[in-house]
């Protein structure tokens, strides 16, 4: 994927937003034509910052297309080529989600030099670092300084491929380290807490892509990664993490980004309305119960659990939505189905407090 784009020849900012419009538009109906030169604007404008194209595209697009276009925008940004010392490199930007128990004196979110040292041997442990470059960025971030936006992205995966490398061609990523720099140095605030809670972190990796071949084919970076032994690996990094909170309730081996970022928010809601419910549905029994839906909040879903006899609500979760992909809704609906048959309801119903008249969804 690797890029070589210093401008768009012979093109205004308005002409390449119009062609990026139509590209977006070919490539949703499945042709293909200009599906590169779709990227090369893309990139283009991603890596130079320009946020006002990213949004003038989005505009123009209706909104199936507009949150296809900027998944696409987003696997663009994280996965990215550059050349150093001319030699191409790849890049795959990883996440890490964990849940944790934190309280007031969980205060460090940056790993000492040896526990770095540790996750490193825990890749080289699983055949990661054999195969890959891994880059373990050194400070675990919260679900509100994660970067979630193309550009953002695109900043922090910049960053973390500088901190990688011996002899850095600064120009080639200053923007984006300072401004991950800033980032990081923001999302701080968000880190410490008051009281002993649940916690949802990240912990953000870079792997470089090398020239290696088995048997004549390539080796795919995505499969090799699938293939390592998941409960494995958590169960080794479980010990270094356990330094930095009270417990670790869950944490998953690398992610693709996007992906990892809205599968680390989508566990934790889960992971609350079971803490939230569980007692109750212990206490007062199944056949008295009912989970109530509401989404007209845009970007929540009031998780409700009602009380059938006294008609009134007795537990309620605000769920998180990320919308992160043009498949984000459909994934937050699947894991709430999945959710409710594991606490033993067949399906939900759609409504709101006041509301008496429900559709069930099984």
């Amino acid at each position: 994927m690797e890029k070589n784009i210093q401008n768009t020849p012979n093109h205004s900012v308005e002409q390449d937003i119009q062609h990026a419009v139509q590209y977006i538009n070919e490539v949703y109906k499945e042709n293909f034509e200009n599906e590169d030169s779709l990227e090369d604007i893309l990139y283009h404008y991603i890596t130079s910052g320009n946020e006002s194209f990213i949004d003038s595209v989005f505009e123009k697009l209706l909104p199936e297309q507009g949150l296809f276009f900027m998944t696409i925008a987003k696997e663009m940004a994280s996965i990215k080529g550059y050349v150093i010392g001319g030699n191409s490199v790849v890049s795959h930007l990883y996440a890490i989600p964990f849940i944790a128990v934190q309280d007031k004196e969980n205060t460090k979110n940056t790993f000492s030099q040896s526990d770095i040292e540790k996750i490193e041997a825990i890749f080289n442990k699983h055949g990661i670092s054999e195969k890959y470059d891994v880059t373990i960025f050194d400070t675990m971030l919260t679900p509100y300084g994660v970067p979630k936006e193309p550009i953002e992205i695109n900043d922090a995966h910049d960053s973390i491929i500088f901190n990688s490398l011996s002899v850095p061609d600064m120009k080639l990523f200053s923007r984006g380290v300072s401004s991950f720099n800033k980032t990081v140095k923001e999302d701080e605030k968000f880190f410490n807490v008051d009281n002993l809670t649940f916690v949802l972190r990240y912990m953000m990796i870079s792997v470089k892509e090398a020239d290696i071949e088995d048997e004549g084919e390539e080796i795919s970076l995505t499969e090799f990664v699938d293939s390592i032994d998941s409960d494995s690996f958590c169960e080794d990094l479980h010990g270094i993490l356990g330094e930095y909170y009270q417990d670790i309730l869950m944490a998953f081996s690398p992610i693709p980004y996007i992906d990892g970022v809205e599968i680390g928010i989508i566990e934790y809601n889960s992971m609350m309305v079971l803490h939230s419910f569980t007692p109750l549905i212990n206490s007062m029994g199944i056949s008295d119960l009912d989970v109530l839906v509401d989404h007209s909040e845009v970007g929540k879903l009031d998780i409700m659990l009602v009380s059938k006899t006294h008609n009134m609500v007795v537990s309620e979760y605000k769920w998180t939505v990320p919308i992160l992909t043009d498949a984000s809704v459909s994934h937050n609906v699947q894991y709430l189905q999945d959710l409710c048959q594991e606490m033993g309801f067949s399906g939900y119903s759609i409504g709101n407090k006041e509301d008496s008249a429900r559709m069930t969804i099984h």
